[in-house]
Formats: C-alpha cells, structure tokens, sequence
C-alpha cells in the first residue's frame, strides 16, 4: 500500500466505517459489516494475498490484481521464519506440539 500510494495511486480502504467505533476492548474504523461500511468506489485494482503456514516458516504470497481484466499484474512473494515472530519464547506449544528454542 505504501508502494502503491507513493507512485501515485489512488488507495481506498474499501472496509471504511460510516462512524469510528468506540466499544471498551477496541475503537475502530474498519468493518466486515456490510450494512455500516461507506457506499463502494470504483476499484480498479486490488491487493489480494494468502499465508501458507509449513513447520518453520510462513509463506507470504501477494497479488496486485486488475478488476476489469481478472488478471494479475503484479505479484510477490516471501518466506518468514517463525523464529522471527517468536524470538522471545523458549517453550510454547504450537499445533499440539511442545516446541523449545535454545536457551
């Protein structure tokens, strides 16, 4: 989104309160609730992406998609170490697994 706004695109948060949304455990201005989200604008290109998880790293995939043409236009991706997303703990249990780092 930085990329795309510095060269100049338009970027629409597509997901945009009417209002801000003040509750005790979060504010926010972001929605999936179609009924409070502000009237649609013209897309014309979209950042889609997933996240593969495997045994050490996350797969991070990205796509820069034309609506008009249903087509690609861009796309991008990277591989994360969960060491990096969980440097500070040397026991945790992820997927029903007991995993230690080294101390």
């Amino acid at each position: 989104m930085t990329h795309l706004s510095q060269m100049g695109a338009d970027v629409v948060e597509y997901r945009l309160r009417n209002a801000l949304s003040l509750q005790s455990s979060a504010d926010s201005m972001l929605s999936r609730e179609l009924n409070v989200l502000n009237q649609r604008q013209k897309i014309d290109l979209v950042v889609v992406g997933t996240i593969v998880e495997s045994r050490d790293t996350y797969l991070v995939n990205a796509r820069l998609v034309d609506t008009l043409h249903n087509r690609a236009v861009s796309a991008a991706s990277i591989s994360i170490p969960k060491a990096v997303m969980w440097g500070t703990e040397r026991v945790t249990n992820r997927d029903g697994q007991i995993i230690r780092s080294q101390y």
